[in-house]
């Protein structure tokens, strides 16, 4: 396990050190304007990408375990390729239809065939990479995430600079980026046959039954996550999506990476120790993730809430000091942090106990909360009022999903060794607090995050928190330190 987290861990901080580099700059050469047309339009296409893609990625996460036991590994990996292409297919006609029949703007139909090629290409990447977690591949998920970081950002840089293109970059940047690892992965690690690569009624049953209701949780996530920017240019303009989305992004990518990196190293673990009948096993991984999720997520809301003022000036920049930013920030945090316990833990009740159809419960309450508030908040709140209705959505589907996956596969985040994380995390609020009346530069920042992070893992070792004091002592008296 420890293997796992250790390449899924800079699988997940360089790309993210990456991509924050790149928001810091993005907010520096591009206008809220272009970076709105950017974000409007990839918002419309995760409409569909949410629709043709994620569940067949989904199931195959749960179920490729399965058939390798069987020995039937590769004939199920071609068989799901192939449902992406015909995915793919469908996606390339339904785009072709919409701009023959809807009147787009002029100024918007060449960005919408390039986010084609980036929603294609992303899925395609995010189904292969899938197939790498499966296997057990951390090394070679941890590989392709960090050149597709580097590609993106030094392509979109190379395209702004020297070609002085505006955000036409951002799309090409993304291209760029998913297509070379996938070239790389496909020819190293995938086992194509031209004999599997055709349709599979078992598979598609198997498939469909548990994939399909997760094409409608993604679906009505997608209204969560991303009407919000639909609905802000509106009711508002371009410009107030730019203001809200890059914010916002940066917020969410800094959480959601977090919660990603223990779910990629835990998550087929898990599933694998299930499919070997091994309960007692599984039950004690997933006590143990969700310890470890909650200490080292509880700390990063914590420093973001504190200073967030440091975020807005240092990172963003000046496009984006305002008052209506640092709140944005504070409240994405807690919106992502409520999100993320749903999505990575205890929607893993509906997963586990393969009843996906329930999990569409607690996603139909969240969405029509969040449409409905962003209805209402955003023609007098402007950004902030969609801030909060994300909020109050993510509430509802995380108690929701709690009460509904219960009945299913029982998971608590409840155990006795969370009170300690939750007590170590107030200490650590009330001993950092004060460091937020220094003066905000680059120099302050930097001594705030390195005795933020040296305090918090002496909590850490105090607390035994996730038996850290445990496995230190072992791992000093294997190499033979202590006497």
């Amino acid at each position: 396990m420890i293997k796992h987290i250790l390449y899924y861990l800079p699988a997940k901080i360089l790309p993210g050190a990456i991509n924050f580099l790149g928001l810091m700059i993005y907010a520096r050469i591009f206008t809220q304007s272009e970076y709105g047309r950017f974000s409007y339009v990839i918002a419309l296409f995760a409409l569909m990408q949410s629709i043709l893609f994620p569940w067949i990625r989904m199931s195959t996460n749960r179920y490729y375990q399965r058939y390798m036991k069987t020995g039937k590994g590769k004939e199920f990996q071609n068989f799901a390729l192939f449902i992406f292409a015909l995915s793919s297919i469908i996606l390339t006609l339904l785009v072709v239809i919409y701009l023959s029949t809807v009147d787009v703007e002029q100024d918007l139909i060449h960005l919408f065939i390039l986010a084609l090629f980036v929603v294609i290409l992303q899925s395609l990447f995010e189904q292969l990479m899938s197939f790498a977690r499966a296997k057990l591949d951390s090394r070679t998920f941890a590989y392709s995430s960090i050149i597709r970081a580097i590609l993106r950002l030094s392509t979109t840089l190379l395209l702004v600079v020297f070609l002085e293109i505006k955000e036409e970059a951002l799309f090409i940047g993304l291209i760029v980026a998913q297509l070379i690892p996938i070239t790389i992965y496909i020819r190293k690690h995938f086992e194509f046959d031209i004999k599997l690569f055709r349709f599979n009624l078992k598979y598609f049953k198997n498939m469909l039954s548990y994939g399909g209701p997760l094409t409608v949780t993604f679906l009505l996530g997608f209204i969560i996550n991303t009407s919000d920017r639909i609905l802000i240019k509106y009711f508002l303009d371009e410009k107030s999506v730019g203001l809200y989305s890059l914010p916002y992004e940066f917020t969410d990518y800094t959480i959601r990476n977090i919660f990603t990196v223990f779910s990629l190293a835990f998550f087929p673990v898990i599933v694998k120790e299930l499919e070997q009948d091994n309960v007692s096993r599984m039950n004690y991984r997933i006590k143990q993730y969700g310890e470890i999720m909650l200490s080292f997520t509880l700390p990063c809301i914590i420093f973001i809430l504190i200073f967030s003022p440091f975020i807005v000036t240092l990172f963003l920049g000046e496009n984006y000091e305002s008052p209506e930013t640092n709140m944005i920030i504070q409240i994405i945090s807690l919106s992502v942090f409520v999100a993320g316990l749903k999505a990575y833990y205890f929607d893993y009740s509906f997963q586990l106990g393969e009843s996906t159809k329930s999990q569409v419960i607690p996603v139909v309450l969240a969405a029509t909360v969040n449409i409905i508030l962003n209805i209402l908040l955003i023609p007098y709140k402007g950004v902030i009022g969609a801030v909060f209705a994300t909020l109050t959505a993510y509430l509802i589907g995380l108690l929701t999903s709690i009460l509904v996956g219960r009945r299913i596969f029982y998971i608590t985040l409840f155990s006795k060794n969370t009170f300690s994380i939750l007590l170590a995390n107030i200490i650590f609020l009330t001993g950092i607090i004060k460091l937020s009346r220094l003066s905000i530069n680059w120099y302050n920042f930097i001594v705030i995050a390195v005795i933020s992070f040296l305090f918090y893992v002496v909590l850490i070792y105090s607390f035994n928190i996730a038996q850290i004091r445990h496995i230190i002592k072992k791992k000093l008296d294997n190499l033979g330190v202590r006497k």
